[in-house]
C-alpha cells in the first residue's frame, strides 16, 4: 500500500549486469510483472515500448520482471519484442524470487515506486494510458 517502502531486491538483468532497486532511488519506477505467455501483458508492454522515450525523458524507469520459468524463453521474448527498460527474471533475485517478494500471483501486475523508494498511489484504472499519466504526474513532484 502507498507510503510503505518497496521491498529491496537485487538480480541479474538481461545482459547479466547486477541490478538492484536501491540504485534507482530518486527516480519514479514503473515495476511491471509479466510473462511471455500472457497476451494481456504483451499488449501492455507494446504500449509502454511506445511510451518509453517520453517516460525516459522525465527520468522515469521502466523495470520489467518476468515470471517465466525458462531463461531462454524470457530472453527471446525480450529481444524479439525489443522490450524497453530494465529486464529481469523474477527467479534471478539473489535473496528470493522477486515476484514472491511482491506477492505477485498473477500477471499482468504492476507497482509504482516513488522517488523516496516507497510505493506510490496506482492509477485510477489499469489502462496503460492512465498509468502513464500517473507516472508523469509523480515525476513532477518532489
Amino acid at each position: 500500500s502507498p507510503g510503505i517502502t518497496a521491498p529491496a531486491f537485487t538480480g541479474e538483468d538481461l545482459n547479466g549486469n547486477i541490478f538492484s532497486l536501491s540504485q534507482m532511488r530518486g527516480k519514479v519506477i514503473y515495476l511491471n510483472f509479466w510473462a511471455s505467455w500472457c497476451s494481456a501483458c504483451l499488449k501492455k508492454i507494446e504500449l509502454f515500448n511506445d511510451y518509453a522515450p517520453e517516460l525516459n525523458r522525465q527520468g522515469i524507469e521502466i523495470v520489467n520482471i518476468s515470471i517465466d520459468e525458462s531463461t531462454s524463453v524470457w530472453q527471446n521474448s525480450v529481444l524479439e519484442r525489443s522490450i524497453q527498460g530494465r529486464n529481469l527474471l523474477a527467479s534471478s533475485g539473489h535473496e528470493r524470487n522477486i515476484a514472491q517478494l511482491y506477492d505477485v500471483e498473477a500477471v499482468p501486475q504492476y507497482f509504482i515506486i516513488g522517488k523516496n523508494g516507497a510505493f506510490a498511489e496506482k492509477a485510477p484504472s489499469n489502462q496503460p494510458e492512465d498509468i502513464k499519466i500517473q507516472l508523469l504526474n509523480l515525476s513532477k513532484t518532489h
